[in-house]
């Protein structure tokens, strides 16, 4: 660039300054309808056409090596010097160099004014859907190509984005059939999913070929059932409700075979004393009368401190409940076989339809009975919940029963509640977790169906 027009150009910026600073001192809410839709329109075009004018530059800038001193790599420069995301500054830097090397009209188009002008976004589909593979991007340079880069801009100015991003990847397709085999293959290769355990929770980060990730988003969008009118979460909340509800029934329904004769299930270690305190009332009970609410089968056996030496032996070896703490009232905390606790709220809602074992260990760790498993609600009694309740019975949802658990209308662990059709009430996994969450009572009314109750007492009625 010659000196005088770095000049031109520095009393440009000025001038912009100077009137982009009065436009910003215009408060929209002191417009008309009118006036701030023409500020919206004049303002949105003036950012487009800009940032497409930084985009263009950017690789005259990535090849002055200045930059090699300041950042391992060109995007990471781009990200620290105008503060945006490194993914932002990737996307950038990979359009700047598709519009100057592969997109010579398209990068003319997005920072002309006027009717042919074309925004950063259609640009940036050109760039990720056309300019794919060596043939496509053949036949985009190609000027004797009568589908090439001009008349993919003619049909950028004929359809709404989305819609020109199909005709795009048809346009692709058609263009190169074999970069989408290609791309297939190398997608394949490159799926994965992690699952990081995080603050509150776990993390998920993957990546799957277009095929799986269509297969999966029909199987979850299937069991999003229609919301019902009192329903706040987002479209993303579902989906990871679903994802869980997919688990559920392959789990619970054996579909993904067993090991050693046992299918896959979720496991919690309880330790007794903790168990104890849960089937527990708040208010007061002795160790034997708590030791009363706990199912028969499952109480160490035999329960005598001559053969098991106190009860900071029945929890396995390096429990919290051994020795001192033990000794200092400390309970060991319900824990998932790697080792992570469960909330009480979450034990508390899985004891409602869950199987109980019982394992005795002892001081040095051996195994010393293991006994059988208990189901809260066997299955003749699920049966009968279900064949009266049809359905989750909370009031604004009908999900169908192989969504739902058994609950204990008269809480297990609070309430001492027994394991029968009159109190179990079928809920599904969603509002199962919101009734334990949330303090919601269900009672059963005298002329037949459930009443739910906040906890100010107030009823849950259906919209």
């Amino acid at each position: 660039m010659a000196f005088d027009d770095s000049l031109i150009l520095a009393e440009h910026y000025a001038a912009v300054r100077e009137h982009l600073d009065a436009i910003a001192r215009v408060a929209p809410r002191d417009l008309d309808g009118s006036g701030a839709l023409a500020l919206f329109d004049a303002a949105y075009e003036f950012g487009d056409r800009f940032a497409a004018i930084a985009t263009r530059a950017l690789p005259v800038v990535e090849t002055d090596v200045v930059w090699a001193t300041e950042a391992r790599t060109f995007p990471w420069w781009v990200s620290r010097r105008v503060h945006i995301t490194h993914y932002r500054a990737q996307r950038m830097t990979r359009l700047g160099r598709a519009l100057r090397d592969e997109l010579p009209l398209t990068g003319a188009a997005v920072v002309t004014g006027g009717p042919e002008r074309l925004t950063l976004d259609q640009a940036e589909i050109l760039t990720t859907c056309a300019a794919t593979s060596p043939g496509r991007r053949e036949a985009l340079l190609d000027p004797t190509n009568v589908c090439g880069e001009r008349f993919l801009l003619t049909q950028a100015h004929a359809w709404p984005a989305d819609k020109f991003r199909n005709a795009v990847k048809r346009w692709a397709a058609a263009t190169d059939p074999d970069a989408d085999e290609r791309g297939f293959k190398e997608a394949t290769d490159r799926e994965y999913l992690d699952i990081a355990l995080t603050t509150g929770g776990y993390f998920l980060n993957g990546f799957l070929t277009t095929e799986h990730g269509q297969l999966l988003l029909t199987g979850l969008d299937a069991l999003i059932r229609t919301p019902s009118k009192d329903e706040i979460r987002t479209r993303a909340q579902l989906r990871a409700e679903a994802l869980v509800t997919m688990t559920r029934l392959s789990l619970d329904n054996g579909l993904v075979g067993t090991t050693g004769g046992v299918k896959p299930h979720l496991n919690i270690h309880v330790g007794y004393r903790t168990l104890l305190a849960l089937a527990a009332q708040a208010s007061a009970g002795d160790g034997a009368g708590d030791r009363d609410q706990v199912p028969g089968d499952l109480l160490p056996v035999p329960y005598a401190p001559g053969h098991i030496t106190g009860l900071e032996h029945l929890t396995g070896p390096g429990s919290m409940e051994n020795g001192e703490f033990a000794a200092a009232g400390l309970l060991d905390a319900a824990m998932f076989e790697d080792g992570q606790p469960v909330p009480w709220a979450v034990l508390s809602r899985i004891l409602c339809d869950g199987e109980l074992s019982r394992i005795v260990f002892g001081p040095d760790g051996q195994i010393l009975n293991v006994g059988r498993k208990k189901r809260t609600y066997r299955k003749h009694l699920r049966r009968a919940i279900i064949a009266r309740d049809k359905h989750c019975q909370y009031p604004t949802c009908d999900a169908p029963a192989r969504l739902c658990e058994c609950h204990h209308s008269k809480h297990w662990g609070r309430d001492h509640g027994d394991t029968d059709v009159a109190t179990g009430v079928l809920l599904c996994w969603h509002h199962h977790t919101h009734v334990h969450n949330n303090g919601i009572e269900i009672a059963w009314k005298s002329g037949g169906g459930w009443v739910f109750t906040d906890r100010h007492g107030r009823t849950v009625l259906r919209n």
